[in-house]
């Protein structure tokens, strides 16, 4: 059985969607008015390491993404033209979302230089999504972040990642340790990680493999089953995870990574420890809204 959680990040949902266009206003409540209602609202907040980008020009450090999973399929590309998240100071982020699993939203990696230089800082609270439709309504929403210690956020809460070099005042809350990969060895047979991580928010966590190019190949998900809370046996013999600092080691074989079409052993040069705060990580399985915080490590070469 996992060690259970110091704090972790709640929500709450605030506002049912509201139609602001005058014009179209309607006492009916619509189909998409409906399916915005009832859809579950993701945040994902991601530490994510500047080894992982292809770009080395890429800024940030701290990311947003967000979405809405709609079980009835109704919020589509063809209903709804724009998405938009707006943080707690009025900040914004947009849009044109995909649809994935009758998940709204794309992976846009969106941080803000507002709150530092060098986007490694975010303001938590009151967050709202917004949706345009193609036919001219807008429809929001509200979802609260609080803090790690299961409080409400207050005025002036913020989470910053493992490179903010800037003072830490009252209220600023770092984001989960950084996992540190202390050995990487694969060949066509096995790949066998050892990784520590420091932090009593870890509650899950995840292998994702690259090629020489940084391109994805395959995964291993997740260490902890979250429903039955069982540990699979490749992570440290079936034992738990170590989040007080001390080795973790995972040993795997071909048929414990999903990977990519025509991909294999052969194609794992890189890989990244992904640790998260949710017993369940997975976004397409959610029942009640979620903030999902995760943290990627340095992404690690094999060793020849």
């Amino acid at each position: 059985m996992k060690t259970s959680i110091l704090a972790m990040l709640t929500l709450t949902s605030l506002l049912s969607a509201q139609e602001f266009n005058p014009v179209k206003a309607t006492s009916a409540i619509t189909a998409i008015e409906e399916a915005f209602n009832s859809a579950k609202i993701i945040i994902c907040i991601d530490d994510i390491h500047e080894s992982f980008w292809t770009n080395p020009n890429v800024q940030g450090s701290m990311f947003i993404n967000y979405f809405l999973l709609d079980g009835t399929n109704t919020l589509t590309r063809k209903v709804v033209k724009e998405m938009l998240l707006y943080d707690p100071y009025g900040a914004s982020w947009s849009e044109i979302p995909d649809v994935f699993k009758l998940r709204l939203g794309s992976w846009g990696n969106f941080y803000s230089t507002r709150y530092s230089f060098d986007g490694s800082v975010l303001p938590l609270g009151e967050y709202f999504i917004e949706i345009s439709t193609t036919d001219g309504l807008v429809y929001r929403r509200g979802i609260r972040i609080s803090d790690f210690s299961s409080h409400i956020a207050a005025s002036d809460t913020f989470i910053y990642s493992a490179v903010y070099s800037g003072k830490v005042r009252q209220g600023y809350i770092n984001s989960i340790a950084r996992p540190i990969v202390t050995s990487f060895v694969a060949d066509d047979e096995a790949v066998l990680i050892d990784f520590k991580v420091n932090d009593p928010r870890v509650r899950n966590a995840a292998i994702a493999f690259y090629d020489e190019n940084k391109k994805y190949v395959g995964g291993y998900e997740y260490f902890y089953n979250s429903f039955s809370d069982q540990i699979r046996h490749e992570v440290n013999n079936g034992e738990k995870i170590h989040i007080d600092g001390s080795i973790n080691k995972i040993s795997l074989e071909s048929k414990d990574i999903s990977f990519e079409a025509n991909k294999n052993m052969g194609n794992i040069y890189q890989a990244i420890i992904i640790v998260y705060n949710q017993d369940n990580p997975e976004i397409f399985s959610i029942q009640n809204n979620m903030i999902r915080m995760s943290t990627r490590s340095e992404m690690t070469f094999k060793s020849n």
